[in-house]
């Protein structure tokens, strides 16, 4: 998520989208990473909730309840269709006939979306829900930011990016900002280098 907003401020077009504004990063990669913040004046994220999200409660169309994680990431494309996320996007045949399956995904999308923007958090174990204060802090964000390996690469990540943008749209939601983050490697690690304390690393090995 850090390094996502680094690269996202790199576009003047999010500023008004980002700075001095709360946000929520949603990332399905092989999992479901998640993570909540206020960005300041100067692009620095200040992180707020424990950020997870892979336990929340999704409730499909069919009224079928779900984890986020076991509907909306690579592991579980593949656990439906039995073909790895980089063999589909490799694979016009495969994009076209697992089509059903990843729009299904954009759905998935949408309604954590709109639970996360209505305040409508609940986890599958109701000994992880989160206290009033987090929910609060989420509730009402219009910005959210789609990043992981699963989330912004390929066909499948357009796929499902436009399903759950249109679906939002028919619910009345199209107000919301949903942002891709580009060159989501990069960012993984610049996420990363963000958090490592290198003053420590070197009085603790030199």
């Amino acid at each position: 998520m850090a390094g996502g907003i680094y690269f996202l401020l790199k576009n003047r077009k999010n500023l008004k989208l980002l700075l001095n504004q709360k946000v929520c990063y949603i990332g399905p990669g092989t999992g479901l990473g998640g993570g909540f913040a206020k960005i300041n004046s100067t692009g620095t994220p200040l992180f707020n909730t424990d950020g997870h999200i892979s336990d929340i409660i999704i409730i499909d169309n069919k009224k079928n309840i779900h984890k986020a994680e076991e509907v909306l990431c690579g592991t579980a494309l593949y656990n439906r269709t039995g073909h790895h996320p980089v063999e589909i996007n490799r694979s016009q045949k495969l994009l076209n006939s697992f089509r059903t399956e990843i729009k299904l995904m954009g759905s998935y999308l949408a309604i954590l979306i709109k639970s996360i923007f209505l305040g409508n958090i609940n986890k599958y174990n109701a000994a992880d829900n989160w206290p009033d204060k987090d929910i609060n802090f989420a509730r009402g964000i219009t910005t959210f930011l789609i990043g992981g390996s699963f989330g912004t690469k390929g066909k499948i990540s357009e796929i499902i990016y436009a399903e759950a943008k249109k679906e939002l749209s028919q619910q009345g939601l199209g107000h919301l900002h949903i942002l891709k983050i580009p060159e989501a490697d990069k960012a993984a690690l610049l996420g990363g280098l963000n958090f490592i304390d290198i003053k420590s690393i070197v009085r603790k090995y030199y």
